[in-house]
């Protein structure tokens, strides 16, 4: 169409501006381009603001409402296509060691109309991607996408493109490697002679252990460091127990329960208190056996000390489970696509807008069978 005009770009809104922000567009427009504002202007420049004028107030009078905004949006479709842009467009990695690993990352985004599909590629060589993630809940862009590199030899050179497109918009991401030059090892050059250079002493036994123990993964392991955490509160719970009389308020208190104690307090502050209850359930159970078992009578009380525990601890696991099932919120989870202008968001946010999509209005909506992260 010969006489189709971007009410949008108009305005100065994009298309998920709401009405409120429309409506600011359109009062600063019409307070910028008012005839009383350029009375003493040259002729031209007036005749250019009265034009402008006409073309905001027809954008305004389209834009505020809700049927023509609408059917508006179908037409302004069929005429804008995306413009994928991504940052930064060129990653360079200099003096890089071969073997070793370096991360980074760039944003894709997209500056023009709307897309349906979404692609990047993948060289999966000496570069590859490791992870993507969307930055809002409500569409998939901007998408932050992080990448991962190694070299193999020294003093390499190595280039690669990600290219990305938005339905059939492309552009690419250039990705540079450099690694480090070979180290010339076991000879020193004197005035371009290579002299012999004398080798080290070897280090001791133990300190090279103690080096490896150190540059080990479990000492990196965060379960390494919780199973530590927990042989330490078990310490302290036997030295309390030894320490503090053997009944606290008529309560038996044995050294299992003092264990426990500790044990699911420190589980309590390091994971939270969904992963301690089980633990603090069970030492509960041990207070209860220990005072009451000795003065019980009947048939009833034939439960051993062992079976306790697990009783205790079963019905801690089953109060967890119960606790996150009911705490997930399935609506905040689920992904869905108008079925009008294909717009992503989760079903929260389309519940919280009344039902419709924010970006067209429309009231139609298909399942991705995706779940947010």
């Amino acid at each position: 169409m010969a006489d189709w005009e971007d009410y949008y770009e108009i305005l100065g809104v994009s298309p998920n501006s709401s009405r409120e922000e429309i409506k600011d567009a359109y009062r600063y427009k019409v307070s910028i381009l008012h005839p009383d504002r350029l009375m003493g202007s040259p002729e031209s420049v007036r005749r250019r603001a009265e034009e402008d004028l006409k073309k905001v107030n027809r954008a305004y009078e389209v834009l505020r409402d809700p049927q023509k905004r609408k059917e508006y949006y179908s037409e302004w479709v069929k005429h804008t296509r995306p413009e994928p842009t991504v940052d930064p467009p060129h990653i360079r990695f200099s003096d890089v060691e071969p073997g070793k690993t370096k991360r980074a990352s760039f944003i894709i985004r997209n500056l023009g109309g709307p897309y349906s599909k979404i692609w990047f590629s993948n060289p999966d060589s000496w570069v590859k991607v490791v992870h993507w993630a969307s930055l809002t809940d409500s569409d998939e862009l901007p998408l932050e996408v992080e990448i991962e590199v190694e070299g193999e030899d020294w003093g390499k050179s190595y280039l690669e493109y990600i290219r990305v497109k938005l339905d059939e918009e492309e552009t690419q991401v250039r990705i540079e490697l450099q690694t480090k030059p070979e180290p010339v090892r076991g000879r020193v050059r004197v005035s371009g002679v290579p002299t012999p250079r004398p080798a080290p002493p070897p280090p001791p036994v133990v300190l090279s252990a103690m080096k490896r123990i150190l540059k080990s993964k479990i000492l990196k392991s965060k379960i390494f460091w919780l199973l530590i955490g927990i042989a330490i509160s078990a310490i302290v719970g036997l030295t309390l127990w030894s320490t503090l009389p053997a009944e606290i308020g008529g309560w038996v208190i044995g050294k299992e329960t003092a264990i426990l104690v500790c044990g699911g307090l420190f589980i309590w502050v390091v994971l939270g208190w969904v992963f301690a209850v089980p633990v603090i359930m069970a030492a509960i159970s041990l207070i209860l056996w220990d005072t009451l078992a000795p003065v019980a009578v009947g048939p009833w009380w034939g439960v051993g000390r062992i079976t306790t525990v697990l009783i205790a601890l079963g019905l801690g696991v089953l109060i967890v489970g119960l606790f996150s099932a009911c705490s997930e919120s399935e609506g905040s989870k689920r992904i869905i696509r108008c079925a009008s202008c294909g717009n992503i968001m989760t079903f929260k946010n389309f519940q919280d807008n009344g039902g419709i999509c924010y970006r067209c209005g429309s009231d139609l909506y298909e399942e991705t069978g995706r779940h947010a992260k």
